[in-house]
């Protein structure tokens, strides 16, 4: 079963759904959840890069650090990169991914434009304390009958904010809250019933919403 980020705590329901629009597809593998088994999304928007990451001039390396629960039923199933691509002259180019410092995929960039998307299966990867380590290395060479300015080259390459982490939570039924709330994306909808609201409702969903506030995350309510 695969889900938007979903938490239930009490009566209150905490959705929040993200995904690629208008993309192409590139499809090295893909792992589907069990029947009973939930798959949550992390995006690089969800943990702060709202634009992104955005590599030029034949070079460049950035860390990123995405946090997840270490519990025993949670790890990382696959990577699902969407890409924009392009250079102005011909040149050899590639990214690298590596997670937890070991490579999984090294990718031939040839300038295909908006939108690629490629799958990177990572085989259960688990979290080390706390978090799970992706590395970006963008790097490119010059053909030999072309010179260029090193200071910009005219290349660029965007890994855009709806690339997403696809972690495995394990069944349904044993989805605690602690790992549900770790999972949660930056920005979350608190929807309340559609009848009148008595005074619990009320401050159950103040409560909520001040301990996502809490933990650095934006509530608002529906």
């Amino acid at each position: 079963m695969r889900l938007p980020k979903i938490a239930v705590v009490g009566a209150t329901c905490l959705i929040s759904t993200t995904g690629a629009r208008g993309v192409s597809v590139d499809r090295l593998t893909a792992r589907h959840a069990p029947p009973d088994g939930v798959i949550a999304a992390i995006t690089l928007a969800d943990i702060g890069f709202r634009a992104g990451l955005r590599f030029s001039n034949l070079g460049g390396r950035q860390e990123v650090f995405v946090p997840l629960p270490e519990g025993d039923n949670v790890a990382a199933s696959e990577l699902v990169l969407v890409l924009d691509d392009a250079s102005a002259y011909a040149s050899k180019r590639s990214l690298e991914v590596l997670v937890n410092d070991r490579s999984a995929i090294a990718l031939p960039l040839d300038d295909q434009g908006e939108g690629r998307v490629v799958h990177v299966p990572l085989a259960g990867t688990k979290a080390k304390d706390g978090f799970l380590k992706l590395d970006f290395v963008y790097a490119g060479a010059a053909t030999r009958d072309r010179c260029v300015d090193g200071r910009y080259v005219g290349d660029s390459l965007t890994i855009r904010p709806e690339t997403e982490l696809d972690v495995d939570v394990g069944t349904a039924n044993g989805l605690d809250v602690a790992t549900t709330a770790a999972l949660m994306p930056r920005d979350v909808s608190i929807a309340l019933p559609g009848r009148r609201l008595d005074p619990s409702d009320i401050a159950s969903a103040l409560v909520v919403a001040r301990a996502l506030a809490a933990s650095g995350r934006r509530a608002s309510f529906h």
